[in-house]
């Protein structure tokens, strides 16, 4: 299973719960209290497959900088169609996008990194400097930002990233990458559960598709990876402007 794929899955995810959110908020599910749930529950799935691929990415982008400042980009351009969509406002300060904790996860990645290639007594420095990486961006994400999954987000994020850089020395405890890459996700996402609420149970489905993850891209040009980006905004933006904008023009015309 390609990150294609991963993606597309993700992706989908996310369409059900994010629709099931708009369709609630307008009004248009009242009645429907378990369908609603179970769409939310299958949008569990996204979260802990975009973290997942947020290490991956981290470890073997060719520019690190280039990285932290698109998540950045597609975090802003994000956040008015988020608001729209999921909260009926064109901003509410109460609650900032996915992408913002992504980017607020991925620094602490770098530190994980560079920490766990630190040599002989210099390593525990490193990992010192990761935990704090990893408090600090948690508070920012959870008190400041007030970021989608916030601090429990961004720990989720660390404990992948924790336990995916020193690669080299954990390899013999597994037989298959797969059943690496599994293992590194479960603790991660049990982190989240822990922090959040018992709905995020449901993110542990998607080990199943994180185990068959084989490593390859299988995008095939830069036109389609710039389409997955844009997706998060403009399928946000298209839920807002179908189901919430025609119930709140008035606050802004």
């Amino acid at each position: 299973m390609t990150t294609l794929v991963l993606k597309i899955i993700a992706y989908l995810s996310m369409l059900i719960d994010h629709t099931a959110v708009s369709l609630w908020i307008s009004g248009n599910m009242h009645g429907m209290y378990t369908l609603y749930r179970v769409m939310r529950g299958i949008g569990r799935i996204a979260f802990p497959i975009f973290c997942f691929q947020l290490v991956q990415g981290a470890m073997y982008t060719k520019s690190k900088g280039r990285y932290l400042l698109r998540m950045v980009i597609f975090a802003l351009v994000s956040e008015v169609p988020f608001d729209l969509a999921l909260t009926g406002k064109l901003w509410d300060p109460a609650g900032q996008n996915v992408f913002f904790t992504l980017a607020l996860g991925l620094p602490v990645i770098y530190v994980i990194q560079w920490g766990s290639r630190l040599p002989g007594k210099k390593a525990l420095l490193g990992w010192l400097l990761s935990g704090l990486a990893a408090f600090a961006c948690g508070f920012i994400a959870e008190k400041w930002l007030l970021t989608d999954y916030g601090w429990a987000g961004v720990f989720m994020i660390a404990v992948m990233g924790i336990l995916a850089a020193p690669m080299e020395k954990v390899r013999f405890l597994v037989r298959s990458e797969q059943f690496f890459q599994m293992f590194v996700s479960a603790f991660g996402i049990a982190v989240c559960i822990l922090l959040t609420n018992s709905l995020e149970s449901l993110a542990l489905l998607a080990l199943i598709p994180i185990y068959f993850y084989n490593g390859k891209q299988g995008i095939p040009s830069r036109t389609v990876r710039t389409a997955l980006y844009l997706f998060y905004p403009m399928h946000l933006l298209l839920l807002g402007l179908i189901f919430i904008w025609p119930l709140v023009k008035g606050r802004y015309l």
